[in-house]
């Protein structure tokens, strides 16, 4: 007698990146501090009631964007829905 299986393959993969070496270089980033150091001696103008993220938050983003080629600024709405960003 013959059973029969029904087998199911799902190739959507969820949360995936690219950019995965990122979180590598964001791990030293804070261990380093390079981003907070550089954040404390940039002057932040902005009223701090109004802030959505730390001038530290904002350094970070651009060093690992710079790290990953991506230093023109033109796609970091874009890569905000990256897993590693």
């Amino acid at each position: 007698m013959s059973c029969r299986r029904k087998i199911t393959a799902d190739f959507t993969g969820g949360n995936l990146t690219s950019n995965a070496g990122l979180l590598l270089l964001r791990e030293r980033d804070r261990r380093l501090g390079l981003a907070r150091s550089v954040a404390g001696v940039v002057h932040d103008p902005r009223d701090s009631a109004r802030v959505e993220y730390s001038t530290e938050q904002l350094v970070q983003q651009r060093l690992l964007a710079i790290a990953a080629d991506f230093e023109d600024l033109n796609n970091h709405d874009q890569l905000s829905f990256d897993s590693a960003f």
